[in-house]
């Protein structure tokens, strides 16, 4: 018979349909060969029909975590449910208790950055809490889904009801119109401990919306603070930012707000006694004198339809509605208050920063940023003034005043502002950035250090401006002093203002001199986008040994321009010498040393350090450095081994002279319990 003849089965037609159990031993091959894109094909195949395999214990835990990682988490949460997926129960339970806090990276590094200590799970109650911040973001993009149905929400509540997740606190979504049947779900109801909500806008809202957004505002069930987060489109001016203040002023105006005054916020409230303490969540002004209030954002977006008087018409509604929830409102023991305002990069202008200045005081806020709005000098000083008049707790004005092309007076009128509320006139315990901004040097910079010497405030960020290097002894001088005194000072920035190297070590003496005799409690020092030389090294190790130096982050990253020469940077030698340091160190958990030419070296030391155990540092961010194949195999091996340390440590040496070999292997050892070694090479 020919073969042109031959009978072929319809059955050979259809598609084909590989043996799953198949597909695990291939990609358990791949791995051991080296084939990196092989493995990622099975990955994805086996990721896309999980819920069909029939057992993962045969599987390594790295490639077991590298399926899973893929899956939706939504839908993970969902098949750990499904009795009819029960061959996979015992194997669900090993990976989350186990693995699920590199679910959890994984799927949030892009959208969000987790703190150190959502990271850490040494046991089965820290791995609830990374379960639990994956289930926040499996909430936040589904309910963000325009296509949400019926069934979808109601698997939600499922999900919810359980009695493993009823702690989630903070959700996040895009407004849509299918959030209407919450209501008729009980949805919300299940969530009896959320704190936090973010809420994206990027259109025009209907009523419909309007209601769950004073639901969310004002049901005291909730007690939570919301986030609005406006895409706006277009420029402003100034009558827009003037209708904008207004209406979020009705949201200050109403008779609860004079309950703020019962409850310790005024002109010049004092925050509670500063604890030795990393917590900024406790520390930050809004959550010690108000657990709720809502907060408002706008961010440029050329892709929305949104513009400001849209959003200024939907705060209007939100607040005009109080009178339906004024039975609830006079029935809560805290205010409700707008209380938090961010037009960080949208254009703002020196003319609507003087509206805003003007406008500023009626809103009885707590934050304002308005960092990068190109406001100018002028502007930057009416609005620091006005928020240090109005007893703003957080004041961020950073990238609005760049020297070149500002008058002379003017940039005289913004050192004169930035002196006048450190030195008092902002509120006791608040903190104010302003880095990034010239301050012209000379007088201004002098006024700035004298008004220091007598400062009330929590936190301060200076700097972006070469001619300010003649103050920065007086600056450190001024600061040590203070904190000789135990002020309130917990956190310094000096950025960027190009001081040569052994002023830089002057200084550092001189903010430290009380730490001889007594505890420096100096919490976060950040000396990023400055002059570093080797010479430098010694005095930063000598403040690591210091046991009665209370640093526990530490930025020391180097300039920010590519085509710096060699000798701004501190080199691989000097920053061995520093990472040696931190083997006696024991506050230090956040170490920022990018950009500062480290070499293999230094990771040597680094290795040495993390295989003693007695470093308490959990985050080493080493970007853009010269480290190569033989300093990341050095951590690598300290990695690959288990139970050498008591918490999570992550070092990121992304963007580093690294073979493509050396990242194939990094990621390997990305499955361990205790660390991360997060590598690229800038040959990628």
């Amino acid at each position: 018979m020919e073969a042109n003849n031959l009978q072929v089965p319809s059955e050979f037609y259809c598609g084909f349909h590989p043996n799953l159990e198949d597909i695990l031993i291939l990609m358990d091959a791949a791995m051991y060969l080296d084939i990196f894109a092989l493995v990622n094909i099975c990955s994805k195949l086996a990721a896309e029909n999980f819920s069909k395999i029939s057992s993962f214990e045969n599987l390594s835990d790295i490639l077991t975590v590298d399926i899973l990682k893929k899956v939706d988490a939504f839908n993970l949460l969902v098949a750990e449910k499904d009795p009819l997926l029960a061959h996979l129960t015992r194997d669900f339970a090993k990976i989350m208790r186990m693995k699920f806090r590199l679910i959890c990276e994984a799927k949030m590094r892009a959208d969000k950055e987790l703190s150190c200590q959502e990271l850490i799970f040494e046991n089965e109650k820290a791995s609830l809490q990374a379960k639990k911040a994956v289930i926040a973001q499996a909430l936040s993009s589904k309910l963000s889904d325009p296509n949400l149905c019926m069934h979808d929400l109601e698997l939600l509540q499922q999900i919810l009801s359980s009695s493993e997740v009823l702690l989630v606190q903070d959700l996040e979504f895009t407004l849509a119109p299918q959030q209407v049947n919450w209501f008729a779900t009980g949805l919300l109801q299940c969530m009896v401990n959320l704190q936090f909500v973010s809420v994206h806008i990027h259109i025009k809202i209907i009523k419909s919306q309007i209601d769950l957004l004073q639901a969310l505002l004002y049901d005291m069930k909730l007690k939570l603070q919301l986030h609005l987060v406006f895409h706006v489109a277009g420029s402003n001016y100034a009558e827009d930012v003037e209708l904008l203040t207004k209406a979020l002023g009705t949201g200050s105006s109403q008779e609860g707000i004079k309950a703020s005054a019962n409850s310790g916020f005024s002109k010049k409230a004092i925050l509670p006694a500063v604890k030795k303490s990393t917590d900024d969540k406790a520390a930050n002004g809004i959550s010690v004198l108000h657990n709720k209030g809502m907060g408002v954002t706008l961010r440029s977006d050329e892709s929305s339809c949104l513009s400001w008087r849209d959003v200024a018409s939907a705060m209007s509604s939100i607040f005009s509605g109080r009178a339906r929830w004024q039975t609830a409102i006079e029935a809560s023991a805290t205010a409700i208050r707008f209380s938090k305002l961010v037009l960080r990069d949208v254009y703002l202008g020196p003319n609507g920063a003087a509206v805003l200045a003007e406008r500023v005081g009626h809103l009885r806020i707590m934050q304002l940023d308005v960092a990068r709005t190109q406001a100018g000098a002028r502007g930057v000083a009416a609005l620091v003034r006005a928020a240090g008049a109005a007893g703003i707790i957080e004041v961020d004005v950073s990238g609005n005043v760049a020297g070149a092309g500002e008058d002379a007076s003017a940039v005289d009128a913004y050192a004169g502002a930035l002196a006048w509320f450190v030195a008092g006139g902002g509120c006791a315990g608040a903190e104010l950035r302003a880095a990034a901004n010239a301050c012209g040097g000379g007088a201004g910079g002098v006024a700035i250090a004298r008004g220091l010497a007598r400062s009330e405030l929590r936190g301060l960020w200076l700097g972006g401006d070469a001619s300010a290097a003649s103050v920065f002894g007086d600056l450190c001088l001024a600061a040590g002093a203070l904190l000789a005194r135990r002020s309130a000072l917990r956190r310094l920035g000096l950025v960027g203002i190009r001081m040569s190297p052994r002023l830089l070590a002057r200084g550092l003496v001189a903010l430290f001199a009380g730490a001889t005799q007594a505890p420096v409690f100096l919490e976060v020092l950040d000396l990023s986008d400055n002059i570093f030389a080797p010479e430098i090294a010694p005095s930063f190790a000598s403040l690591l040994s210091n046991s009665l130096v209370s640093l526990t982050k530490l930025n020391i990253a180097g300039p920010l321009t590519t085509n710096a020469p060699a000798t701004m940077h501190l080199g691989d030698a000097a920053s061995a010498v520093i990472m040696s340091a931190l083997k006696s160190n024991q506050s230090l958990v956040y170490l920022d040393i990018s950009r500062q030419r480290v070499g293999n070296s230094a990771c040597f030391a680094l290795a040495k350090v993390l295989q003693k155990g007695t470093t308490k540092i959990q985050v080493v961010l080493m970007m853009q450095n010269c480290v190569g194949d033989e300093g990341v195999s050095a951590l690598l091996d300290v990695f690959s081994a288990r139970g050498l340390q008591n918490h999570q440590v992550t070092v990121d040496l992304r963007e580093n002279h690294v073979s493509t070999e050396t990242v194939g292997l990094a990621r390997r050892v990305q499955g361990r319990e205790w660390g991360n070694v997060l590598v690229s090479s800038k040959l990628e």
